[in-house]
Protein backbone atom coordinates (compact mmCIF):
# COMPACT_ATOMS: atom_id res chain seq x y z
CA UNK A 1 0.00 0.00 0.00
CA UNK A 2 2.78 2.57 0.63
CA UNK A 3 4.44 1.76 -2.24
CA UNK A 4 1.56 1.96 -4.38
CA UNK A 5 1.11 5.66 -2.38
CA UNK A 6 4.11 6.50 -3.23
CA UNK A 7 3.91 5.61 -6.56
CA UNK A 8 0.83 7.44 -7.35
CA UNK A 9 -0.95 9.74 -5.56
CA UNK A 10 2.33 11.27 -4.24
CA UNK A 11 4.66 14.18 -6.43
CA UNK A 12 8.28 14.23 -4.85
CA UNK A 13 9.02 17.18 -7.40
CA UNK A 14 6.39 19.21 -6.60
CA UNK A 15 5.46 17.97 -2.79
CA UNK A 16 2.16 17.58 -3.39
CA UNK A 17 0.00 14.50 -1.85
CA UNK A 18 -3.14 13.52 -3.44
CA UNK A 19 -6.19 12.27 -1.30
CA UNK A 20 -8.20 10.17 -4.03
CA UNK A 21 -7.49 7.29 -6.58
CA UNK A 22 -10.25 6.55 -8.66
CA UNK A 23 -9.85 4.84 -12.82
CA UNK A 24 -6.06 5.02 -12.76
CA UNK A 25 -6.30 8.49 -11.84
CA UNK A 26 -4.99 10.28 -8.46
CA UNK A 27 -6.75 13.77 -7.52
CA UNK A 28 -7.51 15.95 -5.30
CA UNK A 29 -4.69 17.77 -2.97
CA UNK A 30 -4.34 15.93 0.58
CA UNK A 31 -5.70 17.39 4.09
CA UNK A 32 -3.34 17.26 7.46
CA UNK A 33 -5.34 14.18 8.41
CA UNK A 34 -3.88 12.04 4.80
CA UNK A 35 -0.52 13.40 5.97
CA UNK A 36 -1.12 12.45 9.51
CA UNK A 37 -2.39 9.20 8.91
CA UNK A 38 0.26 8.24 6.26
CA UNK A 39 3.07 9.64 8.02
CA UNK A 40 1.77 7.12 11.13
CA UNK A 41 1.71 4.40 8.53
CA UNK A 42 4.75 4.46 7.52
CA UNK A 43 6.22 5.44 10.93
CA UNK A 44 4.48 1.76 12.00
CA UNK A 45 5.90 0.24 8.64
CA UNK A 46 9.15 1.51 9.18
CA UNK A 47 9.43 -0.95 12.15
CA UNK A 48 8.22 -3.73 10.34
CA UNK A 49 10.64 -2.89 7.82
CA UNK A 50 13.79 -1.16 8.69
CA UNK A 51 14.09 0.57 5.23
CA UNK A 52 15.67 3.80 5.96
CA UNK A 53 12.98 5.04 2.86
CA UNK A 54 9.97 4.63 4.88
CA UNK A 55 11.62 6.78 7.51
CA UNK A 56 12.96 9.11 4.68
CA UNK A 57 9.82 9.80 2.68
CA UNK A 58 7.84 10.41 6.71
CA UNK A 59 10.29 12.78 7.66
CA UNK A 60 9.80 14.44 4.30
CA UNK A 61 5.80 14.26 4.22
CA UNK A 62 6.69 15.56 8.04
CA UNK A 63 8.17 18.95 6.62
CA UNK A 64 5.44 19.32 3.91
CA UNK A 65 2.62 19.32 6.39
CA UNK A 66 3.95 21.51 8.58
CA UNK A 67 4.57 23.81 5.86
CA UNK A 68 1.05 23.34 4.42
CA UNK A 69 -1.18 23.36 7.57
CA UNK A 70 0.89 24.35 11.05
CA UNK A 71 -0.77 27.13 12.55
CA UNK A 72 2.56 29.18 13.89
CA UNK A 73 0.19 31.26 16.17
CA UNK A 74 -1.07 28.84 18.68
CA UNK A 75 -0.10 25.35 17.27
CA UNK A 76 -1.69 22.75 15.59
CA UNK A 77 -2.73 21.89 12.05
CA UNK A 78 -5.17 23.38 10.12
CA UNK A 79 -7.27 20.81 8.22
CA UNK A 80 -6.92 22.50 4.74
CA UNK A 81 -3.94 25.06 3.39
CA UNK A 82 -6.43 28.01 3.10
CA UNK A 83 -5.79 28.68 -0.15
CA UNK A 84 -9.07 27.46 -1.60
CA UNK A 85 -11.10 30.57 -2.17
CA UNK A 86 -14.19 28.85 -1.46
CA UNK A 87 -13.20 27.50 2.15
CA UNK A 88 -14.33 30.12 4.15
CA UNK A 89 -12.88 29.15 7.92
CA UNK A 90 -10.28 26.96 7.88
CA UNK A 91 -10.93 24.59 10.84
CA UNK A 92 -8.81 22.58 13.41
CA UNK A 93 -10.57 19.61 14.69
CA UNK A 94 -10.55 19.60 18.47
CA UNK A 95 -12.71 15.86 18.46
CA UNK A 96 -11.20 12.58 18.26
CA UNK A 97 -14.35 11.22 16.86
CA UNK A 98 -13.80 7.97 14.58
CA UNK A 99 -11.14 9.58 12.91
CA UNK A 100 -8.23 11.22 15.13
CA UNK A 101 -7.29 14.60 14.51
CA UNK A 102 -5.18 16.10 12.48
CA UNK A 103 -3.16 17.06 15.52
CA UNK A 104 -3.53 14.08 17.55
CA UNK A 105 -1.89 11.91 15.36
CA UNK A 106 1.04 14.59 14.28
CA UNK A 107 1.97 14.90 17.84
CA UNK A 108 2.30 10.99 18.03
CA UNK A 109 4.00 11.08 15.04
CA UNK A 110 6.30 14.18 15.96
CA UNK A 111 7.01 12.20 19.04
CA UNK A 112 8.47 9.79 17.35
CA UNK A 113 10.39 11.39 14.82
CA UNK A 114 11.79 13.83 16.90
CA UNK A 115 13.62 10.72 18.49
CA UNK A 116 14.47 9.68 15.68
CA UNK A 117 15.83 12.62 13.36
CA UNK A 118 17.91 14.43 15.13
CA UNK A 119 17.75 17.64 12.63
CA UNK A 120 14.59 18.63 13.38
CA UNK A 121 14.72 17.09 16.64
CA UNK A 122 14.39 20.42 18.96
CA UNK A 123 11.85 22.53 16.54
CA UNK A 124 9.52 19.31 16.10
CA UNK A 125 9.50 18.99 20.17
CA UNK A 126 9.12 22.46 20.41
CA UNK A 127 5.98 21.95 18.44
CA UNK A 128 4.03 18.92 20.25
CA UNK A 129 4.66 20.87 23.65
CA UNK A 130 2.86 23.81 22.04
CA UNK A 131 0.00 22.26 20.39
CA UNK A 132 -0.24 19.78 23.88
CA UNK A 133 -0.45 23.55 25.16
CA UNK A 134 -3.32 23.97 22.79
CA UNK A 135 -5.48 21.23 23.73
CA UNK A 136 -4.16 21.39 28.01
CA UNK A 137 -7.98 22.32 28.51
CA UNK A 138 -9.74 19.69 26.39
CA UNK A 139 -7.66 17.62 27.44
CA UNK A 140 -8.46 18.64 31.24
CA UNK A 141 -12.19 19.02 30.80
CA UNK A 142 -13.16 16.64 27.94
CA UNK A 143 -10.68 14.41 27.77
CA UNK A 144 -12.90 11.63 26.48
CA UNK A 145 -13.74 13.56 23.50
CA UNK A 146 -9.71 13.66 22.26
CA UNK A 147 -8.65 10.29 23.65
CA UNK A 148 -5.38 10.10 20.62
CA UNK A 149 -3.99 13.64 21.99
CA UNK A 150 -4.52 11.37 25.95
CA UNK A 151 -2.97 9.02 24.70
CA UNK A 152 0.13 11.77 22.69
CA UNK A 153 0.27 13.19 26.44
CA UNK A 154 0.61 10.12 28.20
CA UNK A 155 3.35 9.15 25.24
CA UNK A 156 5.21 12.41 25.96
CA UNK A 157 5.06 12.38 29.41
CA UNK A 158 6.93 8.66 29.67
CA UNK A 159 9.63 9.86 27.12
CA UNK A 160 10.97 7.70 23.93
CA UNK A 161 11.31 3.84 24.46
CA UNK A 162 13.01 2.13 22.19
CA UNK A 163 13.77 -1.45 21.91
CA UNK A 164 16.54 -3.06 19.50
CA UNK A 165 16.62 -6.37 18.41
CA UNK A 166 20.00 -7.52 16.70
CA UNK A 167 19.80 -10.98 15.08
CA UNK A 168 19.76 -13.54 12.18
Amino acid sequence: AATFLRARMWDPASGVLLRRFREGQAGIDAYAEDYACLIFGLLELFQADPSPDWLTWAVTLQERQNELFWDEADGGWFSTTGKDSSVLVRMKEDYDGAEPTASSVSVLNLLTLSHLSEEHSAEWSAMVEKTLSLFAQRLEQAGRGVPMMAAALSAYTAGPQQIVVIGE
